[in-house]
């Protein structure tokens, strides 16, 4: 039950609250994104961006499939510790 005077809220509702942080949150991820080796940044984006698949990806860049999935990898753990 929620206090007098303090709405509950739902879990998965959108707060104004709840944008602002998402805002921060896409701001900072972009920020990370273009702090990434070039080919990582460039991996990333053609994958998350573009929708692009990673046999794709790898026919556009001339790139082996498996190192286009260790590029994206490592490019994911960066990313997930310079957001926290």
């Amino acid at each position: 039950m929620a206090e007098a005077g303090v709405e509950a809220q739902v879990p998965g509702e959108v707060t104004p609250a709840s944008e602002v942080d998402f805002a921060e949150v896409k701001d900072r991820i972009r920020g990370a994104v273009q702090e990434l080796p070039p080919l990582q940044k460039q991996v990333v984006e053609l994958f998350f961006h573009k929708g692009i698949n990673q046999k794709t990806i790898a026919e556009k860049l001339k790139l082996s499939r498996p190192k286009v999935c260790r590029l994206l990898n490592r490019a994911t753990e960066t990313l997930k510790k310079r957001v926290k």
